[in-house]
């Protein structure tokens, strides 16, 4: 390796990263010692459109100059099918990966078998909840899983033959109903559910789990530090969501459930459903964050200017003023408060 590193620098001493051309020559340089190789390609269709296309073209070149050694492995939606057969000389071969019938229905009887209440039902209604939840399924986990918490939820027979009749047969109106779920319960857990669900679709990059925690612990009421016994346990940040935020156990970050539920937010945002002020909402707690002079939070103006301007250089300010809000003189001072960090 030591050889192969110093081959890399002698050809891109001062390389930009990620830039496609450069990337291809470098991938190539590395890959010319090894016989056999694998390329391994996960969620394409959580990329953007552009960026799909780009990089679909330059592994497309990549394996052209190893037809015989590059093997390629991709996995995605229905809706990039088509760009990869159109990309490759070689036409790949598919296989579509879905859930089965039977191991949707396992899945189901074990949630029930794991219900403290169920041995009150008849295995009858047992067996109804199961063939129900399981035909609405679309060869799908997520909607069975979201919908027998829907169901399990409810604290009586009579409520939960109630919760089964009104199910929704779509992936959306699952997102929907579990949306209102959410909003249903204790203000203190309501509140907290929307708002992780909020910062976690519109955060720039995903967050931490200690980040989101600061971010849920900081309070419009004027202070100098962050009270840290307001961190909310850690436990709540996904049960808040009812199963629509999740913690990567690798990365401990927080990310959506699914891809499916980011186009969710996104349609739904577009529209003015969700999250209306939500930047508004995200620069008014970064500048009170950024206010705070707890030490372990760092005050070095330097180290808070380089990090606020990140951000900063990434934020609209004539799409922030132009949204709706119920306070002026702080959209002001938000937006004097950005324009002095140039």
């Amino acid at each position: 390796m030591p050889t192969l590193q110093l081959r890399v620098k002698l050809i891109f001493p001062t390389a930009t990263p990620f830039e496609s051309a450069t990337n291809i020559v470098l991938f190539s340089v590395s890959l010319q010692s090894f016989k056999t190789f694998y390329l391994c390609v996960d969620a394409l269709d959580e990329c953007s459109d552009w960026h799909r296309r780009d990089f679909i073209k330059s592994i497309a070149t990549l394996l052209g100059r190893f037809q015989n050694s590059a093997r390629l492995f991709v996995t995605g939606r229905s809706n990039v099918k088509d760009l990869i057969e159109q990309s490759f000389a070689t036409l790949p071969r598919t296989m579509a990966v879905e859930a089965h019938g039977d191991d949707i229905r396992k899945y189901l009887s074990r949630q029930m078998d794991m219900d403290e209440n169920q041995g009150d039902m008849a295995d009858s209604f047992k067996r109804q909840v199961v063939d129900t939840i399981a035909h609405n399924a679309d060869r799908m986990f997520l909607p069975p899983a979201l919908q027998i918490q829907a169901v399990l939820e409810q604290t009586s027979i009579a409520k939960r033959k109630m919760a089964l009749k009104s199910l929704p047969a779509k992936l959306d109106g699952a997102f929907k109903n579990t949306i209102g779920r959410i909003c249903s319960q204790s203000s203190t857990k309501s509140n907290q559910g929307m708002e992780v669900l909020k910062w976690t679709y519109l955060a720039k990059r995903p967050l931490t789990v200690i980040e989101l925690r600061h971010t849920l612990a900081v309070s419009s009421s004027p202070t100098d530090s962050l009270d840290l016994d307001s961190l909310p346990f850690g436990e709540t940040l996904t049960t808040s969501c009812y199963g629509l935020v999740v913690i990567d156990k690798e990365t401990s970050t927080v990310r959506l459930v699914h891809k499916s539920l980011q186009d969710f937010l996104k349609s739904q945002n577009d529209s003015k459903q969700f999250f209306q002020t939500g930047h508004r909402d995200i620069a008014w707690t970064c500048l009170l964050y950024l206010s705070y002079n707890n030490d372990m939070i760092g005050r070095d103006p330097m180290t808070v200017k380089g990090r606020f301007k990140d951000w900063r250089d990434d934020f609209d300010k004539k799409s922030y003023y132009n949204t709706s809000t119920t306070d002026p003189v702080q959209d002001m001072a938000t937006i004097q408060y950005l324009s002095n960090y140039k």
